[in-house]
C-alpha cells in the first residue's frame, strides 16, 4: 500500500503516517519499508514489478524517480507507536487547544498507592476508621482491589460522585433480613437442602446485625448452591451476602474519587500517565482550528487493538477528503489488549459503518510458506461456533516458492544441519565462516550473498548470549542480544545526569568538573595548574552557561545537541563495536528524553535521568536497547523472544541441542 501511494499516487514521504501498537513494530516496520522500496526499485529496473503489471498507463520514470526521492527521504516517513503519536499531538497542538504538556510518567504505581492511602485516610476520618475499615476490608484489601479505578474503559464509569448516607447500611440490611426470614419457610420445601444445616446458617443470619458480621462459611453455603434455587425464596437470603444498593453506591463513589484525585495528583505533580495522553489528544484532536499535522496516507496496523478514545483522536484529526486516505489494517482474533481498553465490539462497530467498496480481506499471506498456509485451511475449513464476524476466511500463499534454501559451496542446504558441540566459540566461528564464504559468492540465499541480519543465534541463557557477543568481538562480529536490561542502566546516564547538573548550575565549579570530565565531554582531569585558569576548562564551562541560556530559549533538545556539537561528543565514541553500541545507546536515551522531558528545566531533567538509570525493572519495548543499525548486526535471541520472527539461517547454541539430543 505505501509503495503503491508513493510510486502511483505520488503521495510524499513526509506525509506518510505509518501507526503501530508497540516500538518493537516500528524499528521492525522501518526496516521492512526500507527493504521494499529497495526491491520495487530492482524489480522496476527489471521489468518484473508487480505494479508495473497492474498500472501499465503509469509513468516507469515517474515511478522510479518517486521511489527514489522516498528512498533518500526516508526518515521523513512517520513511523510511530499510537501513544508517541498522541504525545507528539498533545505536545505541538495542546497549548493551543488549552491542553498543557506534560512529560508522560509510564510508572505511576507509587503515585496510586499514595493516592489510595490519602483517600482510605480521609474516609475514615469523616465516616469513622471502623466503619470504612468494614467496608472495604481495611487499607490492604482497598489498595489490591482498586486496581478498576485506574481501568481506561468506558464502561467503568462510577455514576456516583457523592458519597452515599453510610447510616442507612445498616437499616437497609435490617429490612432485606426481615424480608428474607419471611421466606424462611420455603426454604424448607426446597429439594437437596438438609434441614439442620439450612436453620443453623439462616439462625446465624438472623442474629447479625450487618452483613460483615456474617462468617464465611455461611457465605459459601448459600453462594455455592445459588444457581440451583435461583427464582425462589433462596435469592432473598444470598443478595443478604452481597453488597446492598447504598454499599455499592459507596463503592462506585470510592471508585470516583480515587481517580479524581489520582488525575489531580498528576496534575499536581506536572505530569501524565499513558491512559490520560490519548484523552489528551482526542481532546486536542477535536479542538484543533486549521492547523493540524498534514498527514495524507495513514495506515493504522493493528486496528483490532484501538480503543475509542484512540479512533476519535485519529477521526477528528483526518477528516475525509479526496486528497487522503486512512486504511486500518486489523484481525478481530487477534485482539488481545481488551484489559487496556480495546473494544472488539467497537472495531466492528467502525467496520459496519465504511461502505462495502471500502472493505477488503487480505487473503494473501507473504510470510509462511505454502505448506502451512494449505494446513491452516484444512484446520479452520470446517464451521466453528466463534460468530459470522470472527468467521475464518481462507488463505492464499503469495510467496512464489517455499524458502529459498541456503547454497554453500554450491550444496543446497535444506531443513535442520546437525553439527556437534555449537559452543559458543563454535557458534562465532560458524558465523564468520558463513558471512565469509557470503563475501566470497559461495554461501548465498536466492543468489544473494549471506549477510549478518540474515543470521540468528538462538540461546537458553543471558550467560550464553553474553560469551557469544564476547567472543564475537575478538572476531570483529557485531554479535546483539536484547536483554531486559534499561539502556538507561548503562553509566552513559549517570553521565547525562552529571552534565544537565551542570547546566542547571554553571558556576558550580564542582558540578561543572563532574560534569567536563564524562567522556562525554571529554576534559582530562590531570592538566597541571588551577582548573579554573586553564583555557579549555574555561572554555567547557563556558558552553555550559550557553546550553543553560539555549535551554531556556529554544528547549532542552537545541541545547543539548549544541552542547554535544561544540564539546566534539561523536568523535569521542571509538569507532569500534562497542563505541557504536554506546552511540546507538545515546541516542536512544534521548530520544526517549525528547518524548518525556518537554518542559522540565535543566534540575528537573536531571532528577528525571536519575530516577530512570535508578529504575531497576525490566525493559519494555521502548526502553530496551535497539541494535545498533538496521542490518549490520547477528541477533542473538531466545526462543521465546524469536516467536513469530523469521530468519534464513538460525544456529542454534549447545544448551539448546543438547536438550534435543534424546529425542
Amino acid at each position: 500500500m505505501l509503495i503503491k501511494a508513493i510510486a502511483i499516487e505520488g503521495h510524499q514521504p513526509d506525509h506518510c503516517l505509518l501507526m503501530t501498537f508497540t516500538r518493537a513494530s516500528t524499528r521492525e516496520l522501518r526496516a521492512r519499508v526500507r527493504q521494499r522500496l529497495l526491491g520495487e526499485i530492482d524489480q522496476l529496473n527489471r521489468g518484473e514489478s508487480e505494479l508495473a503489471r497492474l498500472y501499465p498507463d503509469h509513468s516507469l520514470p515517474t515511478g522510479l524517480e518517486r521511489l527514489h526521492h522516498a528512498l533518500r527521504q526516508i526518515d521523513t516517513i512517520d513511523i510511530q507507536t499510537i501513544h508517541g503519536f498522541a504525545i507528539r499531538l498533545v505536545n505541538d497542538f495542546g497549548p493551543a487547544a488549552g491542553i498543557p504538556s506534560f512529560p508522560v510518567e509510564t510508572d505511576t504505581e507509587q503515585i496510586r498507592q499514595e493516592v489510595i492511602i490519602d483517600c482510605y485516610r480521609e474516609l475514615a476520618k469523616m465516616h469513622g476508621q471502623g466503619l470504612i475499615r468494614e467496608l472495604t476490608g481495611g487499607l490492604s484489601n482497598l489498595m489490591s482491589q482498586a486496581e478498576l479505578a485506574w481501568k481506561p474503559i468506558d464502561q467503568i464509569k462510577p455514576q456516583v460522585k457523592n458519597c452515599p448516607d453510610l447510616g442507612a447500611i445498616a437499616s437497609e440490611f435490617a429490612q432485606a433480613k426481615a424480608e428474607a426470614l419471611n421466606q424462611l419457610e420455603s426454604l424448607k420445601t426446597l429439594k437437596g437442602l438438609q434441614q439442620k444445616t439450612l436453620i443453623g446458617h439462616c439462625d446465624i443470619i438472623e442474629q447479625a446485625t450487618k452483613r460483615t458480621q456474617i462468617p464465611d462459611t455461611t457465605v459459601k453455603y448459600f453462594l455455592s448452591r445459588e444457581n440451583d434455587h435461583r427464582g425462589t425464596g433462596f435469592d432473598q437470603w444470598v443478595a443478604l451476602l452481597k453488597p446492598l444498593a447504598t454499599e455499592r453506591a459507596f463503592r462506585s463513589y470510592c471508585l470516583h474519587l480515587f481517580r479524581e484525585a489520582y488525575r489531580q495528583r498528576l496534575s499536581e505533580l506536572g505530569i501524565t500517565d499513558n491512559d490520560q495522553i490519548i484523552r489528551d489528544a482526542a481532546w486536542v484532536a477535536e479542538h484543533l482550528a486549521s492547523e493540524r499535522p498534514e498527514h495524507t496516507l495513514i495506515l493504522v496496523d493493528e486496528f483490532q487493538d484501538t480503543d475509542r478514545h484512540q479512533w476519535s483522536m485519529l477521526d477528528q484529526l483526518y477528516p475525509d477528503t479526496p486528497t487522503r486516505l486512512m486504511m486500518m489494517v486489523g484481525d478481530p482474533k487477534q485482539a488481545i489488549y481488551r484489559f487496556r481498553g480495546a473494544d472488539t465490539a467497537f472495531y466492528h462497530q467502525v467496520v459496519r459503518s465504511l461502505p462495502e467498496t471500502s472493505r477488503w480481506n487480505l487473503d494473501t499471506v507473504y510470510r509462511s510458506t505454502e505448506t502451512l498456509v494449505e494446513g491452516l485451511n484444512s484446520v479452520f475449513d470446517s464451521a466453528h461456533p466463534v460468530g459470522q464476524s470472527l468467521r475464518y476466511h481462507p488463505l492464499t500463499c503469495g510467496r512464489p516458492e517455499d524458502t529459498p534454501p541456503l547454497v554453500l559451496d554450491h550444496q543446497e542446504l535444506t531443513g535442520f544441519q546437525w553439527i556437534e558441540a555449537l559452543t559458543p566459540e563454535r557458534v562465532v566461528q560458524l558465523s564468520a565462516s558463513l558471512l565469509s564464504k557470503g563475501r566470497q559468492g559461495t554461501c548465498q540465499i536466492n543468489g544473494q550473498p549471506v549477510l549478518e541480519n540474515d543470521l540468528c543465534i538462538l540461546v537458553q541463557s543471558r550467560a550464553t548470549a553474553a560469551k557469544i557477543k564476547h567472543i564475537g568481538e575478538r572476531y570483529g562480529l557485531p554479535f546483539h542480544y536484547q536483554n531486559k536490561a534499561r539502556v538507561f542502566t548503562h553509566r552513559i546516564s549517570r553521565d547525562m545526569v552529571s552534565i544537565l547538573e551542570a547546566i542547571a548550575n554553571p558556576d558550580d565549579l564542582g558540578k561543572v568538573t563532574s560534569a567536563v570530565a564524562t567522556p562525554l565531554m571529554g576534559f582530562e582531569l590531570n592538566h597541571p595548574g588551577l582548573l579554573i585558569e586553564h583555557p579549555a576548562f574555561v572554555e567547557y564551562q563556558s558552553e555550559l552557561f550557553n546550553a543553560r541560556d539555549r535551554w531556556l530559549s529554544d528547549g532542552p533538545a537545541a541545547s543539548i545537541a549544541r552542547l554535544f556539537e561544540r564539546c566534539q561528543t561523536a568523535t569521542r565514541f571509538p569507532n569500534t563495536l562497542d563505541g557504536l553500541e554506546d552511540w546507538n545507546l545515546l541516542m536512544q536515551c534521548l530520544e526517549i528524553f525528547g518524548e518525556d522531558g518537554k518542559g522540565l528545566s535543566p534540575i528537573e531533567a536531571a532528577h528525571w535521568w536519575a530516577k530512570q538509570a535508578s529504575n531497576t525493572q525490566d525493559a519494555d519495548d521502548r526502553t530496551s536497547q535497539r541494535s545498533p543499525t538496521e542490518s549490520q548486526v547477528i541477533r542473538i535471541n531466545t526462543i521465546h523472544g524469536a516467536k513469530g520472527l523469521e530468519y534464513p539461517v538460525v544456529i542454534l547454541a549447545d544448551s539448546i541441542t543438547a536438550k534435543s539430543l534424546s529425542k
